[in-house]
């Protein structure tokens, strides 16, 4: 007997469409578990894009997409501070076109997962500052800045007030120079004791 072009005795027909029934089903199976297999990297992609806890609020949340080959996923989750050493995260994802089976086993349409944060040893302040921080540092910048003015116009002020102290100073000089030479010629003995001075 002649199937698909090749001779079999009577005897194998019913195994030869048995294999051939096996390898067109496993041919599926192969496919959808390439099909499952991109969808999972999809639906990992996702979750892989939720957030992670925000230094500014206490909680975050945030959606996520994945894409890998055909298969696009999205996910969503939160995550929270618990306390300066315990932080949590949650989320899930879901892909578009469903579960895909395999023969043996089903590749899902959607994950979650969960996850916790212990941090150990000593805690180190963190170099970026939340806003509230940066407006009350902004607000105390600008008193400063105020200060600042209000003391280099005062400086200036003095400056000037010693400008003129040191004119009156170098006026008052030049006057008793004059003064001295004045009395200095008057003077015709080398005793000054005999001068009264009223």
């Amino acid at each position: 007997m002649l199937i698909d072009g090749v001779e079999v005795q009577a005897g194998n027909n019913a195994q030869i469409t048995t294999n051939k029934n096996n390898i067109s089903t496993n041919k599926t199976n192969i496919k959808n578990l390439g099909e499952g297999v991109a969808g999972s990297t999809a639906l990992t992609a996702a979750l892989s894009a939720l957030p992670q806890t925000s230094k500014e609020s206490k909680l975050s949340c945030g959606v996520g997409t994945g894409a890998y080959s055909s298969r696009y996923a999205i996910g969503f989750g939160c995550a929270s501070k618990v306390n300066e050493r315990v932080d949590i995260n949650a989320g899930g994802s879901y892909v578009f076109g469903g579960s895909k089976s395999y023969g043996s086993g089903t590749l899902e349409s959607g994950v979650v997962k969960a996850g916790f944060v212990f941090k150990l040893g000593g805690l180190k302040k963190p170099t970026q500052i939340s806003m509230k921080e940066k407006e009350s540092m902004e607000e105390k910048i600008y008193s400063l800045e105020e200060k600042n003015k209000k003391i280099i116009s005062q400086n200036k002020n003095l400056a000037t007030k010693n400008q003129t102290i040191i004119a009156q100073n170098k006026a008052l000089l030049s006057r008793l120079e004059r003064l001295e030479k004045i009395t200095l010629i008057g003077i015709k003995s080398k005793d000054l004791a005999v001068y009264k001075l009223n």
